[in-house]
């Protein structure tokens, strides 16, 4: 199975304490990685959320947003700090003195100045936090996997489609690979032939053989094309496996391989036909590699 590690979830959650959000979203990324955007009354809890989050996924980076909209014995304790407000009165009624400001200062306009309010924190029992909290994490683990596993369909469709078409081309090599040695050696006996009509002197035979010899062993590209052959079926087994594992490193490598096979074909090449081949094989190969970034 195949599986993205670009993906979505939420969830919403209503309980005494009060309202949990949580979004989950995932990011293509080369190990797994958490971000996470929540108060820090939950901190405690960022533990607990990434063992539960790494039980399910394996690789990319996760983004978790989680909001808590408190109430009951969820709500904070609100003070108003007094010697503060004293403080900014005395010295607000001492300025309408100096500056001989008209009417009356208004309690309302010092009371709405936030610094001077004192939050203090419930204290709720972490259990009971993490009781309700692990019912909005589930949830919106099991739609991120969703999506993950939905979108690793379309991957899946993608990434065999390209294949078909290296593997076509690959066939066209294989059939060419043969070939290849007998058009060098009819071309040079042809250019050996018509230097021998209007030479003094014959081309040295022997010297003809070590030739063509040399060339075959520069331009024998069947074991690359062997190899690419069981990078094939390699990377198909590993887009057919059942198994959970995450597969896109694995996948990654393969491609790496298949480059360096086909950039060895296409350096001994010197047929305008295989080249141009080598050329398609190239194209397709990044297209794999581009596809399989977004692989777990």
């Amino acid at each position: 199975m195949i599986c993205s590690m670009t993906g979505f979830g939420s969830a919403h959650i209503e309980s005494e304490l009060g309202i949990f959000e949580i979004e989950m979203r995932g990011i293509n990324n080369r190990f797994l990685d958490y971000f996470f955007r929540m108060s820090s009354s939950l901190s405690p809890l960022e533990q607990e959320i990434r063992k539960m989050v790494g039980d399910g996924v394996k690789r990319g980076r996760i983004e978790i947003s989680v909001k808590w909209i408190m109430k009951g014995e969820g709500l904070p304790e609100i003070m108003i700090n007094k010697p503060l407000f004293e403080k900014l009165y005395q010295d607000a009624m001492d300025l309408k003195e100096k500056l001989d400001i008209p009417g009356p200062i208004s309690m309302g306009e010092i009371l709405s100045i936030p610094s001077l309010y004192i939050e203090i924190p419930s204290r709720v029992d972490e259990k009971k936090v993490w009781k309700e909290l692990k019912k909005g994490i589930r949830k919106a683990l099991t739609e991120l996997q969703r999506t993950r596993i939905q979108e690793g369909k379309r991957l899946l469709e993608d990434l065999l489609m390209h294949l078909r078409k290296f593997e076509e081309l690959w066939h066209k090599v294989h059939e060419m690979s043969d070939d290849v040695l007998e058009k060098y050696r009819q071309r040079l006996m042809k250019k050996i032939e018509e230097f021998n009509k209007t030479a003094s002197t014959q081309v040295d035979q022997q010297r003809l053989e070590a030739e063509v010899l040399l060339y075959a062993d520069r331009s024998d590209i069947s074991e690359e094309v062997a190899r690419l052959s069981s990078h094939i079926a390699a990377f198909r087994e590993c887009l057919n496996s059942d198994s959970p594992e995450p597969k896109g490193k694995q996948l990654d490598f393969i491609c790496q391989e298949l480059h360096r096979e086909v950039n060895t074909i296409g350096n001994k090449s010197h047929e305008t036909t295989l080249s141009n081949i080598v050329l398609g094989m190239k194209n397709i190969v990044e297209k794999l590699k581009e596809q399989v970034q977004n692989v777990e």
